[in-house]
């Protein structure tokens, strides 16, 4: 078996803050589950290895809007930007948004004369508040 971990999924501001709107959020998944992982299995004479390789994670950030990453996206670090963000256009006014992360995995496999492949994936949801802040300009 070729276990695929589901995605441990960091937001930044990491709930239970809340984000605000027009404010990008950084979105990124664990390090361990952007790792290609392969496995072999023998039976008599013949051997069948398996790889997987994640491909890109699809982010639904609960508004109607998604967000493809073809990385795993990295952790909020003051003063570096992240190509993996969404920036909300409305509060989430009856209840955070629940933001669904999906990571898709390239399985590749070959052994006893026959090779093939497939895609699989692997989700984790989160929630986020998302607030209105308001400014007096003058």
């Amino acid at each position: 078996m070729l276990p695929l971990p589901a995605p441990e999924i960091g937001l930044a501001p990491n709930p239970p803050s809340t984000a605000l709107v027009g404010s990008p959020v950084w979105l990124w998944v664990d390090n361990q589950t952007w790792t290609a992982a392969s496995r072999t299995a023998t039976a008599g004479s013949i051997s069948v290895t398996a790889t997987a390789t994640p491909d890109r994670v699809e982010w639904s950030m609960g508004d109607g809007s998604s967000v493809t990453c073809y990385n795993a996206g990295r952790p909020y670090t003051r003063g570096t930007s992240s190509s993996c963000t969404h920036t909300y256009v409305s509060s989430s006014r009856s209840g955070p948004y629940t933001i669904t992360a999906t990571v898709y995995w390239d399985i590749s496999w070959s052994g006893g004369g026959a090779s093939g492949g497939q895609t699989l994936s692997q989700s984790s949801t989160a929630s986020l508040g998302v607030r209105e802040a308001q400014a007096i300009v003058q």
